[in-house]
């Protein structure tokens, strides 16, 4: 028997860090089921590369997020449209020594990571709440929010905050807003090679993860439900890391992050 699977369309979906290579790989795969993408990145090269692959899909607003008049853009934005939902994939990292990382950035992984999720989720939630619809709000955590990650210690303090926040909110907001988290690995897609200026970037090592992550995300915005796992080995991950003694996890970060980076 032919099993049919009747998935939702959106008129208009928000997307926050647009300019980052995880949309770049979902947007053909969205495209199906979104009428119209509102795209808000920084780099406008990259923006403007999306609006000449998909003019009639895309609208693009660059914006600074750490620059707090950008708020006010967005807070119009969510006034004047109605959008079926929110993509939040903005970010930022470093890795290093806690004490060798300049507390501005630190600061800055926090502000770009967690607090600007919050603002805009807030934003959204207050002005395209729907008696009729619900609507979906779709965060990209980190598996660096649920193990503790030695050299990256505000970047998975941030995503665990974003993983707690949102879990959190979708307990209390289930019936107008489907809340869902996703949490690839950190060292898995794009991350990894901005944080470290590519010395990490290894593209024959991570494009199966890749797909597999972009899978995820695909599904969970059609389905409107996620696993905050992108795979079953990011889940045995998790659930083994607690045992494995804290001596050999400092080597295998040093191994993996710092030597590297000499």
């Amino acid at each position: 028997m032919l099993k049919v699977n009747f998935y939702p369309m959106y008129e208009n979906l928000l997307v926050i860090g647009a300019t980052s290579e995880l949309f770049s790989r979902l947007i053909p795969k969205w495209l199906p089921y979104v009428k119209t993408f509102t795209c808000i990145g920084q780099n406008e090269m990259i923006l403007n590369k999306l609006k000449e692959t998909y003019p009639h899909h895309v609208e693009i607003v660059s914006l600074n997020l750490l620059d707090h008049s950008s708020y006010a853009v967005i807070e119009s934005l969510l006034k004047e449209r109605s959008f079926d939902g929110l993509i939040q994939l903005q970010g930022y990292g470093l890795y290093g020594a806690f004490p060798s990382i300049e507390i501005e950035d630190h600061e800055k992984i926090f502000y770009l990571n967690f607090i600007s999720l919050v603002k805009i989720a807030h934003l959204f939630m207050n002005f395209q709440k729907d008696e009729n619809k619900k609507k979906v709000i779709l965060h990209a955590a980190s598996l660096a929010g649920i193990v503790h990650c030695p050299f990256l210690a505000s970047y998975s303090a941030a995503k665990a905050a974003l993983i707690h926040f949102s879990e959190t909110i979708r307990i209390e907001s289930a019936s107008h807003f489907s809340i869902l988290t996703l949490c690839p690995k950190a060292f898995g897609i794009q991350f990894s090679a901005r944080a470290s200026n590519g010395k990490f970037h290894n593209p024959e090592s991570i494009e199966g993860y890749t797909k597999k992550v972009v899978e995820a995300f695909f599904q969970a915005l059609l389905k409107k439900e996620a696993s905050l796992y992108c795979t079953i080995w990011d889940s045995i991950t998790a659930k083994l890391y607690p045992l494995i003694p804290k001596k050999w996890v400092l080597k295998i970060f040093e191994k993996r992050i710092l030597r590297r980076l000499k």
